[in-house]
């Protein structure tokens, strides 16, 4: 079935819920007893400062994955675009009427004018 756009979301993972990867990562280490946070409280002031915020940085992606920012339109919004993109084509096939029916009546005028 090819994509439709505005069509919701089926199957997959909800957002926000971690890959099996990560919870395999995070079951390892709470098997093993490393909590990432306590060894870098304990690793950090050994670490130079060039190499500690770099090295932080990393370490607590695993801990707090960073979550891609979703565009997610409302109902009521979608509703809205949907309303606004009518009023839109109907203004339209309104001016084309309104174009039209001038353009009869300026051929009409000129008919008249040259009887």
């Amino acid at each position: 079935m090819p994509f439709v756009k505005g069509r919701k979301k089926t199957g997959g993972r909800a957002p926000g819920v971690p890959n099996k990867r990560t919870l395999q990562f995070q079951e390892k280490l709470q098997e093993v007893g490393l909590d990432p946070l306590k060894a870098i409280a304990e690793l950090a002031p050994k670490l130079p400062p060039e190499r500690l915020v770099p090295t932080l940085l990393k370490l607590l992606e695993f801990q707090y994955p960073i979550v891609k920012a979703q565009e997610a339109k409302s109902e009521i919004q979608r509703e809205l675009d949907e309303r606004i993109e009518k009023q839109n084509l109907e203004y339209h096939l309104e001016s084309e009427e309104r174009e039209k029916k001038a353009k009869e009546a300026e051929e009409e005028r000129q008919r008249f004018l040259k009887s």
